[in-house]
Parts: C-alpha cells; structure tokens; sequence
C-alpha cells in the first residue's frame, strides 16, 4: 500500500519530463535523501507492473513512465492533501504537542500526525530530550502510552511560551490555541491592556505579547489542576516590589474578563514576567537609571573592555543607558530561570567575535556582583550595544566624505547643487565648488578627496565620480546613497582589519598534533609551551590562565570541543601569538555544553588591539564547519592550509 507521499512523489515524477535527482525530491519533501531512497523502494515493490517503468540513475535520479491505470491511483492526491513539515517545523510541531497534551502521545500518533517515519520521530525525540534537559526538564516514558513532560510547574510553563513564541513569531494576525477558547487570546490582550492602563505601566509589544501566552497557558493548566507553587520567601520579596502591585491589577481584570477567580501565587508568576519584560522607553525607565550598583558595575565594566580592546567605550552616555534598560529585566530573567533565546547570535558571533571575547572575559563582573550567570545568548545580546558604540564612534570619526562639486562654470547650477546636497546630506564635507578647469592634477595632492560631484561629463578622475543634476532627483540621490553606504563599509572594514593576518601569529611550529594530556590543566600547560619555547611568553603565562580559570570557570571554552586560553593581562608576554593543540584524546575542562575539549588555542598579546584582526580571522575557521571539518580530517596541513586562506581576508 502506499503512502500519501509515496502517492505524491509518483504524481509529480509522472508530470516530469527528465530525470528528478534524490536531493531534489528530499527537499521538496522536507525529508532526508535515505526517506526518499526508502519510498522510491517501496515504490518499486509496490507497482511490479510492465506498464509502469520507473528507472534509477545514481548520477541523474530517477525517472517515472506510467499508465492511465496508475496515474488514476495517484489522482485523489492534491498539493494541499498533507501538510509536510521541514526539521524545524516538526521539532516545534511535536514539542507543541507535548505540551499541550495533557496524556503522553505515542511515536506512532506522531508519525501519523506529521507524515514521517517512525525512526525520523525516535531521531525527534532525543533532539528534544537534549532541549528539554537544557531546561530541566524530563522527556519522560509512560510503557505502552507514549511520551510526556515533566518537570517543574515553573519551568514547564516557561519553556511552552519559549517555543509557542518561537513558532508564531512569523504570524501577524492572533493564532488559535484550541484549548483556551476561540477568542481567548483576544480577551486576554484587552484585559492586559486595561490593566496596564490602569497601572500607568508601559510593556514593549514583544512583553505583551509572551505575557499573552504565560496567561493562557496558565489558564488552561489551572483549570487542569497544574498550580504553581511559590516559595514563601521568593513570594513576600516579589511583594514589596512594584511589579507585585501591577501583576495583581492584571490578574484582577483577568478574574473579571473569565469570570473566574486565581490562586495569589499566579499574582507572583505574574510579576516575575513583568520583572522580566521589555518596559517601553519613557519616564518609567528613570527608577532604572538610579540603580547606583548596576550603574557603577555597568561602568566597571565596559572600563575593563576599554582597557582590552582599546577602544574608549566607558564614557558612551547612550551604550550606557542602553545597557540599563536591556540589564535589569536581562537579570531578573537569569536570577529566576526565564530564557532569553538571541535568534541573532550566529550572526553576532561572525560580526564581533573580539567583542564576544572581550565581554567573555569580562562578564564575571556582572555575574559576581549580581549572582547570576550569563548565557551565550545575553552575552551576544551586550556584545550588541557594545559593537554599536564602537561602530558610532568610528563613523563619527571617518565616515564624512570629502567632496568637491564640478559645474561648467563653477557658479550658478553648482550653487543650487550645493544647497540640495547640504540639505539631504549634512555628513558631506564640501571643500569647494570648482568649475571643470580648475580641477588640476595638483589638486588632488593638495586636498584629501573622496569624491567628485559633477553636473558635467568628465573624463577619468583619481578618486571616484558621480554625476548628477542641479536638482538632485531621486535617481541622483540613489546613486549618492550607495556610495556613502560603501564609503561606511569600507570604513567599518579597515577597523576590524588593523593589525598582523592570522598566519604572521599563529607559525606552523606553534602547531602540535596528538598531543597526549589526561587533565584540563596539564591541557592548557602542554598548549602554552610552544610559545615558551618560542620565548614569546614567560613560563608563568601558563599558571596566570590557570588561575583565571579556576577563579572564573570554564569560560574560554567557546565552542563544541574547542577553548580559546588566554590571560587577561599583559604579564609574562614578551610579543603577540598563537599557538594550537589538538589532543589525542579530548580532555573535560567542566563546560555544560562544549565538553570534552580537543581543540585548544592559545592567545597572548601585548596590546588590547594588536590581535583582534588575526582573531577575527581565526573566527572564520571556527565558525565554519566545511574548515572545521578539513582540521578534523587533515589534520594540521589541514589547519594551515586555513590559516593561509583566512589570512587574506
């Protein structure tokens, strides 16, 4: 018998023309090439037909000639008849499940209801294993029923709204969650609106929005017996606060919209979500600005990332306030368990891997003074506010283009041209209106020029030329905006490239392969010697990370089995360097997640800056998996045959 989507992929191969490779299908089905090895099997077993001829190709695919008889099997089955749902999309779709449902579901209900094998759903499964533990939580198995969660009421309730919030983010109108109701949700966003009307308290939308989802949920889990229960010490602090006093207004015009009445710890659940949440920037941030310690602790801070990248970011009023406002709801959340996911943070990682490593080195600051522990994702987040300082400062600083304006005769339309330009771009740095022959080679060597603005055809300049009219018309304002924005790249570019290329620090002797260590000290030891020999550091160098490390954990562990070892000061270096270790046998340096390590980098520099472009450099061979996967299985030609191909770029 076949399948929905064994049906489908005859229906489609049938209306092809030419050979349909394996990869093809398995994309257009959302299914891995084996699935589609496996049903164009069955597929074959099931049509042993002389009228039907299927033929496989291992280099082209596989192609399908059949009867009426057969396209008449296949005829029922329409685009829309079954939903079929990419890797993502099915992670989401069962983790929905198993939330919702209050029984355990079996793998063979989820099979059915997500059109996939039984073994892509057991492969599901331990990938949401893996999730659910990363929240403490359980994939537990009830024999002969199936699977459910469990766990903590709290935390159950906060990683459904995760990956509720997760799967909606992209629909702009309400979802439907069947089991609060039809148009519940709708009444649960007017009856939070009026409350926080009442309470004068402003929310960001994306706030509104997830406290939307922790009352229904709540809801429907209160009218299912799952109640909350809050310590009696956590729940008099949450009372004294002033979040307290508005989750009780909420929860009030949420008992009188569903006519229903709620148990005070879901007053408590209410505030930690407000003590968590984005508050909109206006007046009620103020209270937030006058935390002397957080303040004070903030400016400590970035005065040590001052120090380390050499760049003055601890004065910038406007990174400082912006970490305000992002740090205090970001503490509540990491002091009370709340997740905070960064749909950004690859991508920051590829931006600011010196700013990352900076922060990382850093961030004990905060989690010392504060007694809590930052996640990759809130590290990504500051690395953010501290990349758009650093940024504003060097556009402040280079991004004014000199230009000079070339009429005919040097007056009248260029005088008009002039006016619109400093009109739609103050940033222009006008250094004259020449008219065409006074514009001499000597000219350019007098005067540090960016560009040429001219109403007139000329022939080749020294520096680039754009032509426009007196009146500078949408078309001309086009072409003047893309060369501003490629001036600010450029500008952005050549910080980030200041310094020696990755291969001038990291020589092909301070590489070494197989290198054989029982313990994460003895690791970091045997990783520190190349340099010592190399006399590029003190002995001592070794002991300094050691003691870091000890004092602050497992934090140079960056990556799945790599570490990044460094010591944040400048003792025991004589000059700038790297050196690499790969281990025989992977060591545990005590990281949750990147355990064990193999990969050890060592860094010492004898500037806050002089490193960062061999870094960056350095995070292009990390980050990539295609690299990554050459390291693993070259080995150390492999590596420098990275090293040489990141070095120019």
């Amino acid at each position: 018998m076949l399948t929905p989507r064994q049906k489908r992929i005859i229906k489609y191969l049938t209306q092809q023309e030419d050979f349909t490779s394996v990869r093809f299908l398995a994309e257009m089905f959302n299914v891995s090439d084996r699935t589609i090895q496996y049903d164009l099997e069955h597929i074959e077993d099931a049509l042993q037909r002389p009228e039907v001829r299927i033929t496989r190709n291992k280099g082209k695919g596989v192609i399908v000639k059949a009867d009426d008889e057969l396209l008449g099997i296949v005829s029922d089955v329409t685009e829309e008849h079954l939903k079929y749902y990419s890797a993502e999309e099915r992670f989401e779709q069962i983790l929905l499940m198993l939330f919702e449902s209050l029984n355990p579901i079996s793998s063979g209900k989820l099979s059915t209801d997500l059109n996939v094998t039984r073994r892509t759903i057991v492969d599901d499964l331990k990938s949401i294993h893996q999730w659910l533990k990363r929240r403490k939580l359980e994939l537990n198995y009830v024999r002969n029923k199936g699977f459910n969660i469990k766990g903590d009421e709290q935390k159950f309730r906060e990683s459904y709204v995760e990956i509720l919030i997760q799967h909606y983010r992209h629909i702009e109108t309400l979802p439907h969650l069947k089991y609060v109701g039809k148009n519940s949700l709708p009444k649960i966003y007017e009856a939070i609106e009026n409350g926080l009307n009442k309470a004068n308290y402003s929310l960001m939308q994306s706030s509104i929005d997830g406290l939307v989802f922790h009352i229904a949920i709540s809801l429907h889990r209160l009218r299912n017996d799952y109640e909350i229960v809050m310590p009696r010490e956590e729940f008099e602090k949450l009372s004294e606060k002033k979040e307290f006093e508005i989750a009780a207004i909420l929860q009030q015009e949420i008992e009188q919209t569903f006519n229903l009445r709620l148990p005070v710890s879901e007053t408590g659940y209410i505030a930690l979500h407000l003590l968590g949440a984005r508050q909109s920037f206006n007046e009620k941030t103020v209270e937030f600005e006058e935390d002397d310690v957080l303040k004070s602790t903030i400016i400590y801070f970035l005065r040590n990332i001052t120090q380390q990248i050499g760049v003055t970011i601890d004065k910038d009023k406007e990174l400082i306030q912006g970490l305000l406002v992002h740090l205090r709801p970001a503490i509540y959340r990491m002091k009370y368990g709340f997740r905070n996911d960064n749909p950004l943070l690859g991508e920051i990682n590829d931006r600011y891997p010196d700013i990352i490593y900076a922060i990382e080195a850093n961030i004990h600051l905060l989690e010392d003074t504060f007694e809590v522990t930052f996640s990759n994702d809130e590290v990504a987040f500051i690395a953010i506010h501290v990349g758009s300082s650093i940024e504003r400062k060097n556009m402040s600083r280079n991004t004014d283009l000199n230009i000079v304006l070339i009429c005919g005769s040097g007056i009248g339309t260029s005088q008009l041209l002039k006016t619109r330009i400093e009109s739609y771009y103050p940033e222009l740095n006008i250094i004259e209106v020449l008219s065409l022959s006074k514009l001499e080679p000597s000219y350019f060597e007098r005067h540090d020029l960016d560009l040429i603005i001219s109403t007139i055809q000329m022939e080749e300049q020294p520096v680039k030329m754009i032509n426009v009219s007196p009146f500078l018309d949408s078309n001309d304002r086009s072409k003047l905006n893309s060369a501003i924005n490629s001036h600010r790249e450029t500008v952005v570019q050549k910080t980030m490239e200041l310094g020696p290329v990755l291969n001038q620090l990291m020589h092909a002797e301070h590489i070494r392969w197989n290198v054989s260590a029982d313990t994460w000290k003895k690791a970091i030891s045997k990783t520190v010697e190349p340099l010592i020999e190399d006399s590029i550091v003190q002995p001592e160098y070794a002991d300094e990370i050691i003691r870091q490390f000890n004092i602050h954990g497992p934090y140079m562990v960056i990556g799945s089995q790599i570490a990044l070892i460094h010591a944040s000061s400048f003792n025991y270096v004589n000059q700038t360097g790297y050196s690499f270790v790969s281990l025989d046998e992977p060591v545990r340096f005590g990281h949750e997640d990147y355990d064990p390590v193999r990969y050890i980098i060592c860094l010492a520099t004898t500037s806050p800056k002089i490193h960062l472009n061999a870094l960056r450099q350095l995070s292009f061979i990390l980050m990539d998996k295609v690299r990554m996967e050459r390291v693993k299985n070259h080995g150390k030609p492999g590596l420098i045959e990275n090293i040489n191909e990141v070095s120019k770029l």
